[in-house]
């Protein structure tokens, strides 16, 4: 019946962090004593106790299951043409894992895919996630640079304080083997910002490399080993040259007009039937109107595919509602158009 007892707070949290290394125990144990002495900051305490005691401490073991074959397939479902980048996305995939199999701590180079809106570079980041079993943590660069609590954390001695994002997506996902996907890396940094210039630094400091981190609101360094993190860009311009330095970047090329017109046929298409329970049969493309829709709708300077699967999803569910009103199939043409 002793099993049946719950643990109260500060033994979970001592519990924790028993493997863990730095000041990390020392800090719970002066949080405890504190709690015990001041019944009116108990309620802050114990919330720090609780984000302590929910967070992965121990070095995890390197049980990661590996399939290069699996890894190489899933990017390129993902992700059609620059194929050189998908080998170097390849070679990174293997490194983390050969990584995990050492008993030191240390991180890899950040990755920095950049190229022009809507080519793939957050879809390719998020297959990289998939093609290493790991969860996929998006992170907004613009909204980390105007407010520095969202990525450094709130320190605890205001009411309602939280950690920043990438300990919250830590303790959501049970473990610190993410993907944290850093969204826009070129994009606000030449305006306002309200989280001091810690904001910007802090960015620096997440990326520089050193296996631990200091969130505001926890006041000690975390592990982040574990953690790999690729950032997109629209280009380089906007992004600061000290971040460019600690990242290594991969250009995306953008698709040719047949590759586009061969990805919408292939992917796009076939992936909109199945999002929305459409059998092939009630809404046959026609293939003049998919080179319209592709090539001569598209905007100048276009080469990415996001506007494509939006005038691909208006025309579908255009077909679909006619198809709803009054008799399938609905081919999809130039006349629908």
């Amino acid at each position: 019946w002793l099993a049946r007892i719950p643990m109260s707070i500060a033994d979970r949290a001592r519990a924790a962090v028993a493997e863990a290394r730095g000041p990390v125990r020392a800090m719970v144990e002066s949080t405890i004593e504190a709690r015990a002495i001041n019944a009116e900051d108990a309620g802050s305490l114990n919330a720090w106790l609780e984000w302590v005691a929910s967070l992965p401490w121990a070095k995890l073991p390197a049980n990661e299951l590996l399939n290069m074959e699996e890894a190489a397939r899933i990017l390129d479902a993902a992700h059609l043409g620059d194929d050189p980048v998908k080998r170097l996305l390849l070679d990174r995939i293997l490194g983390s894992w050969l990584a995990n199999l050492s008993t030191t701590r240390h991180r890899g180079q950040p990755l920095l895919l950049v190229g022009p809106p809507g080519c793939g570079k957050t879809s390719l980041g998020r297959s990289v996630a998939t093609a290493m079993g790991r969860p996929c943590v998006f992170v907004s660069v613009p909204t980390a640079v105007r407010d520095g609590v969202y990525l450094l954390g709130c320190s605890r001695v205001y009411k309602g304080a939280e950690p920043g994002v990438i300990i919250k997506a830590i303790r959501s996902e049970g473990t610190s083997r993410i993907v944290a996907l850093l969204d826009e890396l070129d994009k606000g940094f030449d305006g306002p910002t309200f989280g001091g210039p810690s904001a910007a630094a802090s960015l620096l400091e997440l990326l520089d490399g050193q296996a631990t981190w200091t969130d505001q609101y926890l006041q000690f360094p975390f592990d982040l080993s574990d953690v790999v993190f690729i950032a997109t860009a629209n280009s380089m311009e906007g992004v600061p040259a000290a971040l460019a330095d600690r990242c290594l970047t991969l250009s995306l090329q953008g698709l040719s007009p047949a590759e586009r017109v061969e990805a919408a046929r292939t992917r796009i298409w076939p992936r909109l039937l199945e999002y929305y329970g459409l059998p092939t049969g009630l809404c046959p493309l026609d293939g003049d109107a998919l080179r319209y829709l592709v090539l001569e709708c598209a905007r100048p300077g276009e080469t990415g595919l996001r506007g494509v699967q939006s005038r691909l999803e208006a025309c579908l569910l255009r077909a679909a509602a006619i198809g709803f009103d009054h008799v399938w199939p609905v081919p999809v043409t130039r006349a629908l158009i």
